[in-house]
């Protein structure tokens, strides 16, 4: 019986990935949209929309919404992946600093669960660079 055409197929190169990367793009898309959100909000309270660290924000996030494809062999390709460490990089230090700012003006408990949700965004970031960086190794 042939599966149907929406049914990811893991022993495929490109399923394995897209089932790696779908949490990071979930994640960023959701950070994303929140952000946006926040900068309309402000905008409505009379404040500038779309800041500068907005923008910085938005160029972090961008590699982790692009296609698989754009990832692929050539000059494009290796920008990107390149790009892709660069903003692992920049949201994992954002997270730590974050995460220890939030240490001495949350409660323990709070702090913990903010600690737990950033360290899974940071994991899922991670997992959609090793998968992405993984396959351009291997169409090398």
């Amino acid at each position: 019986m042939n599966s149907p055409a929406w049914r990811l197929n893991v022993e495929n190169p490109d399923g394995e990935l897209a089932l790696l990367r779908a949490p990071a793009a979930v994640a960023i898309g959701a950070f994303v949209l929140g952000l946006t959100i926040g900068e309309l909000g402000k905008a409505f309270a009379g404040e500038r929309f779309a800041s500068t660290e907005y923008w910085i924000a938005i160029l972090v996030c961008a590699p982790f919404l692009l296609s698989s494809r754009w990832f692929g062999d050539g000059r494009r390709g290796l920008v990107l992946r390149g790009w892709l460490l660069v903003a692992s990089t920049a949201a994992t230090l954002r997270i730590i600093y974050f995460c220890v700012m939030a240490y001495s003006r949350r409660p323990l408990g709070i702090w913990i669960v903010i600690v737990l949700f950033d360290t899974t965004v940071v994991g899922a970031v991670w997992l959609a660079s090793y998968a992405l960086l993984r396959r351009g190794r291997a169409a090398l």
